[in-house]
């Protein structure tokens, strides 16, 4: 390493600054969804352009340090640190872990968000548009065939 650091310090450096891109993250999706919720259009461009630059810092941070890890013959990062047995750098690794669930679970919240808001957007479209195809509930003969089938079986079993 550079500048006199050990691994051990750019791991640990490399995991507090990864953890506070992500609780940027977080903070970011937080704000997201509130701009769904007040329907403000401009806000969510914004947010998701921030998003996904960090996301991109993310991805570069994580690259940087595999290369590293690499160079000094482990795999990944969770077996360099099982092999340092040092628990500051397993603490840091179990809070960057806890805060990527808690995006993991944001993220599913807003992509829910959006999915219903793309479909209530569709279903105000029709309601204005008039161009809502109503859904068949009746066969031509005015019933459906497995109501006539439940009918029939009905009678024939009271015989």
């Amino acid at each position: 390493m550079t500048g006199g650091k050990t691994m051990r310090d750019f791991i640990l450096e490399s995991l507090e600054n990864q953890k506070r891109l992500v609780e940027s993250m977080i903070n970011a999706f937080k704000d997201l969804q509130k701009a769904i919720v007040k329907r403000d259009y401009a806000m969510v461009e914004r947010l998701s352009a921030q998003i996904e630059g960090l996301s991109f810092e993310i991805a570069s941070l994580e690259e940087q340090r595999g290369v590293n890890i690499s160079k000094e013959g482990f795999k990944n990062i969770k077996e360099f640190i099982a092999s340092s047995s040092d628990q500051q750098l397993e603490l840091s690794l179990t809070e960057l872990l806890e805060k990527l669930n808690e995006l993991t679970i944001l993220m599913d919240g807003t992509r829910e968000m959006f999915e219903f808001e793309n479909s209530y957007m569709k279903f105000v479209n029709t309601l204005y548009s008039g161009n809502a195809n109503p859904v068949g509930t009746y066969s031509q003969s005015g019933e459906t065939k497995n109501l006539v089938n439940n009918n029939i079986n009905r009678y024939t079993t009271f015989k």
